[in-house]
């Protein structure tokens, strides 16, 4: 087992890679035709960095901790070799997310701001296992002076080259768990900053006191939904979170309707803390799940500044095509 920094290493040509995407409490991995970026297979499991890090504390025997991991990609590996209808051993894994985290395969540093969106400052290293093999390749995250990300750089990164026709001057929107808005110009993410919104939507809904105020269910009540997002202008956000209880108690509202108008409190107090700057496009990014959620709180909320969608299919891609952009910068330069 050993590790190298991977900085301006050459290596032969590569046709096809595994892209992983490792976070705090999923793994996935795709099969990846480089050239076109086609996706020949996927895998996902919920061994999560998270997960793995406690097993391997609980039930490491010995193991090192990146052969520990190296021995969970192993075995998760395997089910793309039927999808493949081949092996899947020789082809290298372009990782980034939490696999190079405190918690992951192996903790790297942070790259400083600002960053180029062509990848040439990233931090990366080759990781190597008796368990596994395939060269692992990881993409460590970047830092601001009160702020640090892990993944979302290599997403944005992935998006601009697949977007051309992005301004020079934006701030992209990225929601999740902690949503990350990354403030980019020449072609540099300039600062970010992050926002625990379904985080403390979990929290709220499932352990606070207003938890029997809410009701988990497919879909959203869109008219709640929009109360919550126009409410969170109005207050700040500690005093509106009673207003899920007093809902319930004073306006009869039922459980689902409090859960629609949650998320749209949350995401709108998101929202709020957005100052764009003059003529800045907002850019936003996500899944078919939380991105119209976004959008519609966004046409809700009043701000003035344009809102540039991302196509699915193109966010879909932007992980890989961001890890595959660095892995080229970093290790093919002639």
């Amino acid at each position: 087992m050993n590790t190298s920094n991977t900085h301006k290493m050459k290596h032969p040509e590569t046709t096809s890679f595994i892209s992983c995407d490792w976070g705090t409490s999923r793994l996935r991995l795709r099969a990846v035709a480089a050239g076109s970026m086609e996706i020949q297979g996927e895998a996902i499991s919920e061994c999560g960095v998270a997960r793995t890090f406690e097993q391997w504390e609980k039930e490491g025997k010995g193991l090192s901790r990146i052969d520990f991991f190296a021995g969970v990609l192993r075995r998760e590996l395997l089910q793309l070799d039927p999808i493949m209808a081949r092996h899947t051993r020789e082809l290298p894994l372009l990782c980034s997310g939490m696999a190079s985290s405190s918690m992951g395969i192996l903790e790297l540093p942070y790259a400083a701001l600002p960053f180029s969106l062509d990848g040439s400052g990233a931090i990366t290293a080759r990781v190597a296992s008796e368990i596994l093999p395939n060269p692992i390749f990881l993409i460590s995250g970047v830092k601001s002076t009160g702020d640090v990300m892990r993944g979302e750089e290599t997403e944005l990164l992935g998006t601009a080259a697949l977007s051309p026709q992005l301004p020079p001057c934006f701030l992209a929107l990225l929601p999740g768990t902690h949503s990350k808005h990354i403030r980019v110009a020449n072609n540099s993410i300039r600062g970010f900053d992050t926002f625990m919104t379904g985080e403390v939507f979990q929290l709220v809904s499932e352990h606070s006191t207003l938890r029997h105020s809410l009701h988990t269910r497919e879909g959203t009540d869109f008219e709640f939904f929009d109360l919550g997002v126009e409410q969170a202008g109005r207050a700040p956000l500690l005093k509106n979170l009673f207003q899920v209880r007093a809902n319930a108690l004073l306006k009869g509202l039922t459980p689902a309707q409090n859960h629609s108008f949650l998320s749209g409190l949350l995401i709108g107090a998101e929202l709020q803390a957005i100052r764009p700057e003059k003529s800045e496009k907002i850019v936003l990014l996500g899944n078919d799940v939380l991105k119209p959620l976004y959008a519609r709180a966004w046409a809700h909320s009043g701000m003035q500044s344009g809102l540039i969608e991302i196509p699915e299919k193109v966010y879909d891609r932007s992980v890989l095509t961001g890890q595959w952009h660095i892995y080229q910068h970093q290790t093919q330069q002639k």
